[in-house]
């Protein structure tokens, strides 16, 4: 039994007379009877007894008040270091030393979103409460548009500065653009969640198990088992095993593990951040704690499976893997973009030459990587087409992005815009036919087409210039309508349709008489090789002779061809003259002409030749057949008078 007086001068005791309010100190001089004391004994002992229990209770809630603010203070520097990472990148770069303050106006917020998705969102600068309160939501709603759910977090608590609700807007952010990954549009954003998780995890303890090294020294640390993203970091030789896993130079596990924790923890993130680029998010003293945070952890952990990820699945090698992850990103973030609403039309344009910068940088390394491994026998003819393939398509999607920009334009700008789209189709387009593999006949129908098509686009170009001129010297329109990195970009589009379109132009102008000559060309040509052949009896001669007179006199076969040669050499010589023209095609135009003219003049000959051939040819058949015809009549008489008898012989002779 616990002594009354001992209690009561227990540390206590001071807290006992606020919980029993009755209950007076006793003193042995002041009991007149024992059981008195006896009675005061026992109120007292189940006083204590309350008290006892009142305490073990306030114990409890101190514990869990300390654990929790202590969680809050741990995220809080971490998600600062995490946030001021991203907005270091943004123009104009932000910082942020009060993670709760410093969001209250959502102008950080909507910058750190800039940032993550590389979109341009609308900002309100005034300080009033209202610009705070748009700001945010216009944040909140962008984020619930890529279908981020959002589970009770209100533009009011941001504004407000409530440390749970920034808190868990950062998390999710976290989880969403650094953590997830592909898998952050899903509509389970809570099944996703915990795949991210179970998939981090995962990626450590390959990682940390020599699954993707070589090394012995993973194998061989006792103790080494990373089963979640608290308990099993605290020591420190967790985080120094993924380094070393990364880059077994930076780390000696042998020495590591002779090191207190404090020192390893110190170890591990001095070196990350000075070897491996890794920032600091967290500190020993966070970290070598009972439980240290998860959040703060994975967040950290993050940072090395984004900058040192394993070779995507059915990457080669090292090269090929880093442009497959490139390609891989840059497809999922074009198509984010696509989908998105333009906001800022000017801002979103300046994202687009800066993407676009990185992606013909990207397609000059393509090019040098399919020119290496196209002459080694150990890549796979495939997997470069498939990475063509994906390049190409990412070129689709860029073009798509520069569509959807210039379709926002107003007024005659977007008429404008939408003729050099149009135009800039139709021009690469090209001739989507093999002309050689073609009859005359039909190539004739196509170049019409075409010629058709192009007038009809083209005929009004120099007014679509002049226009577009006009409102290029219009200083209402610079950088308030239109940016004048856009202006520019559809100024040089302009100027690349104008050329290239009076080179389509010659070009299919030539073509379409080329195959009218061509034609024409093909059935003299046929006709002469017939004329060449072996002739027959006088009626095939005579019929031939007909037929040539018809070709030749009714038809004027060789006088079409020679009246069209002068305007097709025309032709040839106005495409020549083109300062920008294709070199191959302009000599086989001029060639093309040249084999006609010589042709011809042969032909000329030749059909002149075959003309006094036929004639002489049919004269002599009919020389033959008269005297064929003298002559079986003789022959006929000299066999009657060779059938007469002696005396009908004599007769005939004294006749």
């Amino acid at each position: 039994m616990t002594s009354p007086t001992r209690t009561i001068l227990s540390p206590t005791a001071t807290r006992i007379t606020t919980i029993i309010q009755n209950t007076t100190v006793i003193s042995p001089r002041t009991i007149p009877a024992r059981s008195q004391l006896e009675e005061s004994i026992s109120t007292l002992q189940r006083s204590c007894h309350c008290l006892n229990r009142q305490t073990s209770l306030n114990g409890s809630i101190i514990s869990t008040s300390f654990q929790t603010d202590e969680q809050e203070r741990v995220q809080k520097k971490t998600f600062t270091k995490w946030v001021n990472i991203y907005l270091s990148l943004h123009e104009p770069t932000y910082y942020i030393n009060d993670l709760f303050e410093d969001f209250r106006d959502g102008t950080k917020l909507i910058a750190l979103l800039e940032v993550l998705s590389g979109q341009t969102l609308p900002i309100e600068r005034g300080k009033k409460r209202a610009h705070c309160l748009s700001n945010v939501d216009n944040a909140l709603k962008y984020l619930e548009s890529r279908k981020i759910k959002l589970v009770n977090i209100r533009p009011i608590d941001v504004v407000d500065g409530k440390p749970m609700t920034i808190l868990g807007l950062i998390w999710m952010l976290i989880l969403c653009y650094q953590i997830e990954d592909s898998s952050m549009f899903d509509e389970s954003s809570k099944d996703n969640r915990s795949k991210a998780k179970e998939a981090l995890l995962e990626w450590v303890r390959k990682k940390t198990s020599g699954y993707y090294s070589s090394s012995e020294s993973l194998r061989q640390i006792d103790g080494l088992d990373v089963r979640d993203f608290t308990s099993s970091w605290r020591d420190g030789l967790a985080f120094n095993a993924l380094i070393h896993a990364i880059r077994p130079d930076l780390v000696d596990l042998r020495r590591v593990t002779r090191m207190d924790v404090r020192e390893r923890l110190e170890n591990a993130f001095d070196v990350a951040e000075q070897q491996l680029g890794v920032p600091r998010l967290i500190d020993a003293e966070d970290v070598d704690v009972v439980k240290p945070d998860e959040k703060s952890i994975m967040t950290y952990i993050a940072q090395f499976s984004r900058r040192y990820p394993d070779l995507p699945f059915g990457s080669i090698n090292k090269e090929h893997g880093e442009l497959l992850r490139w390609v891989a990103d840059a497809r999922q973030r074009l198509t984010l973009i696509l989908e998105a609403p333009i906001q800022d039309i000017q801002a979103e344009y300046k994202e687009y030459v800066k993407q676009q910068k990185e992606f013909i940088e990207k397609q000059k390394q393509w090019k040098a990587f399919e020119r290496k491994e196209s002459k080694s026998p150990n890549f796979p003819g495939e997997k470069l087409k498939e990475l063509k393939d994906f390049f190409d398509d990412i070129a689709l999607r860029m073009n798509r992005w520069r569509f959807k920009l210039d379709t926002n334009l107003p007024g005659e700008l977007g008429q404008i815009a939408d003729w050099i789209n149009t135009a800039e189709e139709v021009l690469s387009r090209g001739i989507n036919f093999d002309r050689l593999k073609s009859s005359p006949e039909e190539n004739i129908q196509r170049f019409n087409q075409l010629n058709e098509e192009h007038a009809a686009i083209f005929t009004d170009k120099e007014a679509m210039l002049r226009t577009f001129q006009r409102i290029k010297r219009d200083p209402s329109i610079i950088n308030k309508q239109i940016s004048y990195e856009h202006l520019t970009n559809l100024n040089e589009r302009l100027d690349i349709i104008m050329n290239a379109s009076e080179e389509r132009g010659r070009y299919l102008e030539f073509e379409e008489l080329h195959w009218k000559v061509q034609k024409l060309f093909v059935q003299l040509e046929f006709f002469i090789m017939e004329l060449n052949k072996k002739q027959g009896d006088i009626n095939q001669t005579e019929k031939l002779y007909n037929e040539y007179h018809r070709k030749i006199y009714d038809e004027k076969l060789h006088i079409n061809i020679e009246s069209l040669l002068p305007e097709l050499t025309r032709r040839a010589q106005h495409y020549s003259q083109l300062g920008k023209k294709d070199d191959h095609i302009s000599r086989e135009f001029n060639a093309y002409c040249e084999n006609i003219r010589k042709t011809m003049k042969n032909f000329n000959i030749d059909l002149k030749t075959k003309e006094n051939m036929l004639q002489e040819t049919i004269n002599n058949w009919k020389i033959y057949h008269n005297l064929y015809d003298s002559l079986e009549k003789w022959l006929n008489e000299g066999e009657h008078v060779l059938r007469r008898s002696s005396d009908e012989k004599l007769v005939s002779v004294l006749k």
